[in-house]
């Protein structure tokens, strides 16, 4: 059966919510059952620009694609589907042209589903220069349509803003909070509400009568003032973003879009800021009286930072007791705490933080621990899939090596060398087929055995830790934020709580399997894995520092240093077993872990904040274990 893969794309991430997907899919669904074609892969770019080129970026699938099918990871003949070949490319004639060719010398045959379902391949455009021709005109009207789209919004955009300037017509229909906009086309006018307005209003005169920012938000809070955000509280942030806003004085300073690298960047109007555009509902002296007491109780200016993304787990921390979000107090070296935020203003007495500086190292070892959690857990079902994946994986790294060297090699070599190269070169590409194919399948029985987490970590989140403390600045931003994206990506959430313990949720895998590492500011204290039939098991950091120095000893040379790294961040903690020998170990108190994590995972799942004392010993699944005796003592 004939090989085929499918690359879908949209623009918008707003196009996740609708029908695109779903639709490219459908189409090429039905294509390979109409045609006897096997869909081995699938690649997908969301939220990304083909006029821009960003799909064809570092994060992009195209390039993945385009990379895998150079190094020769699918076989000649294979069928590349989309649904048109705009999807694929909407710049420039040169860059698309280029890239279509490109394309098709990999060996690819190119399908599009609504164009009449065009079948290109290398043969037929070097000998039917009709087949050319088709492709140049679908990636022509491509790349005007595109361009006309971006041009009569610019012009749109440049419309709006003049009549804004002159008639002082909304822009939009977006507006602050205290504004709704009333009437369409040249017709529609801001209308205030006055009781936003009033609420406004007073927070300034706090503001200017010497109250800072926590302080008003906690009479506001006193006096049930409603927030304008639909939240049951006010909070300080909500507070200086209103307390520097010029359009309480009716000033806007209108923004336009610009395409630089690939990437769009806003920048201000040059004309400048427009005066009178919202209706004014404090006083210019009002205004400026308030700016200068909150910049009066500044005693002194922060230096500027220059670590950028400081707190990797930014808006997925949470406190288990109010379920508020958690924040950073302090730097991320030294004494810097994640805080939950209610306890700025007295809502929350869950005020011990947890020590950013024992978090992060956690952090960084995420795609480690769980590749040995998950290796932990198929050792110990009586089945060893992950062994042979690393023997697997080493064999294709070999492989690919050498296919590399033969590669470069092979253009200065001429007459029977070049015939030997050839056919090594197609030994080499079988073999890394067949033993590729061997993993996808020892990847499914890993996923049998109740975990898969080896995948879940992309390349990037691998890459971005080699540059997250580098003494570069801005490669050390790029870093972080590359990590900040992975940790949203693949954790649920941090859950922070009493008597500094901290607990990560990581999403459920493929499988439904989920791991939730239990920490204190001191290490490590346990693992609870819960497989998809719902059966809990807990590991404790000795069992898994023992079973990766010898499970890694002979098939990995790193073992040992990697082993030593991570025996800095496990504490070494006594281990315990079910009389049957099962894999479940026993941190310290491990009857308060089951009732610890559930509550938090209660808090992510639900939003339930519940009240009472964790630390109370609560039935559970894994409460008849033997504890076994071990050398560091029980």
């Amino acid at each position: 059966m004939p090989d085929a893969i499918s690359y879908k794309r949209f623009s918008s991430r707003r196009q996740t919510l609708g029908d695109s997907d779903r639709r490219q899919t459908q189409l090429t669904e039905e294509y390979c059952k109409r045609h006897g074609l096997r869909l081995i892969d699938t690649y997908l770019d969301a939220g990304l620009s083909a006029f821009t080129g960003e799909n064809l970026g570092d994060s992009g699938a195209l390039k993945k694609l385009l990379d895998a099918a150079r190094t020769g990871k699918f076989r000649r003949g294979t069928v590349l589907i989309v649904e048109s070949l705009d999807r694929l490319t909407r710049q420039e004639m040169s860059t698309a042209v280029r890239l279509f060719l490109d394309l098709l010398d990999t060996g690819l045959a190119v399908v599009t589903l609504i164009d009449g379902e065009q079948v290109f391949t290398k043969e037929r455009v070097d000998s039917d220069l009709t087949a050319l021709i088709i492709a140049i005109v679908i990636l022509l009207r491509a790349n005007n349509e595109s361009r006309n789209k971006r041009e009569r919004a610019r012009q749109a955009q440049a419309t709006a803003r003049q009549k804004a300037r002159e008639r002082h017509i909304p822009i939009s229909t977006k507006c602050p909070v205290w504004l709704t906009v009333t009437g369409k086309g040249d017709n529609k006018r801001f209308m205030v509400n006055e009781d936003r307005a009033r609420t406004v209003r007073r927070i300034y005169r706090l503001a200017a009568s010497g109250l800072g920012q926590h302080r008003i938000a906690r009479a506001l809070n006193e006096e049930h003032v409603p927030t304008f955000s639909g939240k049951p509280r006010w909070r300080g942030a909500a507070i200086a973003h209103l307390l520097v806003s010029k359009a309480v004085i009716g000033v806007l300073h209108p923004y336009s879009s610009t395409i630089e690298n690939g990437r769009t960047r806003r920048i201000p109007d040059p004309e400048g800021p427009i005066r009178a555009y919202y209706p004014a509902i404090i006083s210019q002296s009002l205004f400026a009286e308030a700016r200068r007491a909150t910049e009066g109780r500044r005693t002194r200016r922060k230096e500027q930072r220059d670590w950028a993304y400081t707190n990797l787990v930014s808006r997925i921390g949470r406190c288990v007791v109010c379920g508020e979000t958690l924040y950073l107090n302090g730097p991320s070296k030294g004494f810097g705490y994640l805080r939950c935020v209610g306890t700025v203003h007295g809502d929350c007495r869950n005020s011990a933080g947890f020590p950013y500086h024992s978090l992060e190292p956690m952090l960084l070892v995420l795609d480690e621990l769980s590749e040995i959690v998950a290796r932990f857990v198929s050792d110990s079902s009586g089945r060893n899939p992950a062994r042979r994946i690393l023997q697997l994986e080493a064999s294709v790294r070999r492989a690919k090596r050498d296919l590399g060297r033969l590669a470069f090699a092979f253009g200065n070599m001429a007459g029977r060398a070049s015939q030997t190269a050839r056919k090594q070169m197609e030994r080499l590409n079988i073999e890394i087929q067949n033993k590729e194919n061997e993993l996808v399948e020892r990847e499914a029985e890993l996923q049998q055995t109740g975990i898969a987490n080896r995948k879940r970590f992309s390349e990037r989140f691998k890459a971005a830790k080699a540059s997250a403390h580098s003494p570069n600045i801005e490669e050390r931003y790029l870093g972080r934020a590359a990590l900040t994206a992975e940790c949203r990506r693949v954790i649920e959430g941090v859950v922070l709580h009493e008597h500094r313990i901290a607990t990560i949720h990581m999403k459920p895998d493929a499988a439904g399997c989920q791991i939730v590492y239990l920490l204190d500011p001191y290490g490590l204290h346990g693992v609870q894995v819960t497989g998809r039939d719902g059966t809990i098991g807990f590991i404790g950091p000795a069992a898994l520092l023992n079973f990766e120095e010898t499970f890694t000893k002979t098939s990995d040379r790193h073992a040992p240093r990697r082993s030593r790294r991570l025996a800095k961040l496990l504490e070494c903690i006594p281990v315990a077993q079910t009389p049957s020998g099962d894999w479940r170990t026993k941190a310290p108190h491990v009857d308060q872990m089951p009732a610890i994590v559930a509550r938090a995972g209660r808090l992510l799942t639900e939003g339930a904040v519940l009240v009472g004392d964790p630390r109370r010993t609560v039935s559970a699944p894994v409460c008849n274990l033997t504890v076994a005796q071990s050398a560091e003592g029980t």
